[in-house]
């Protein structure tokens, strides 16, 4: 008896310390978004200065990406669905270094190593959030799809996010500048979705082999 109170006491006190550990990195994240938020407002409004994205493009990106994160976190915990803090601080340092590299000129300084890496990076970052709900929605209904569709789904939908980065850039072009600036030619477009891809088989891999 006196046993079984102590492995239960043990356990509380193992998921309220995993408990903390997890509403750490959401704050910290959360507080990374602002940070972030309020600093390209801030060059926004006083040094401008020259990006490959536009201003508006990039406050409007780190905004959007923070809500839909929330909304992800939100609806997984209400239906009492596991999802590692681990993805809500990645969408975090990815964005942000999208967005350093472009308000401090990587992208033309390094250029074009840093778009590559960016590309690689950021499909394995997508990669990651996604391998995370689907696999955590799969224990949750008692595997009702095997491994196999747990990978092909994660890269698919990884490959349609990146795609869809593609196309709002496109379309930043033409409704902005009217025409063609930030969409690089046909190649540079095929290349970004080739690291894109590459990335997220890179990622679902090594998640696949140690998670």
């Amino acid at each position: 008896m006196v046993s079984t109170i102590f492995y239960c006491e043990k356990d509380f006190l193992i998921k309220q310390d995993l408990s903390m550990n997890n509403k750490f990195f959401i704050n910290l994240s959360r507080f990374g978004f602002i940070a972030v938020l309020l600093y390209e407002i801030f060059r926004w409004r006083f040094f401008r200065g020259q990006v490959v994205f536009t201003w508006e493009g990039l406050i409007l990106t780190v905004g959007l990406v923070w809500i839909a994160m929330e909304v992800i976190f939100y609806y997984l915990d209400k239906n009492k669905i596991n999802f590692s803090p681990v993805s809500f601080l990645m969408a975090f340092i990815s964005l942000s270094l999208d967005a350093f590299g472009d308000m401090y000129g990587l992208y033309n300084s390094f250029s074009p190593w840093f778009d590559k890496i960016a590309h690689l990076t950021g499909g394995g970052v997508i990669a990651f959030i996604i391998y995370d709900i689907l696999r955590n929605v799969r224990i949750r209904n008692q595997n009702s799809f095997s491994e196999k569709w747990l990978f092909i789904m994660t890269v698919a939908i990884a490959f349609l996010v990146g795609f869809g980065y593609e196309w709002v850039e496109y379309i930043e072009d033409m409704l902005y500048w009217g025409h063609q600036i930030r969409l690089g030619d046909a190649h540079d477009t095929i290349d970004d979705m080739q690291l894109n891809l590459l990335g997220s088989i890179l990622a679902v891999s090594i998640l696949k082999k140690y998670k």
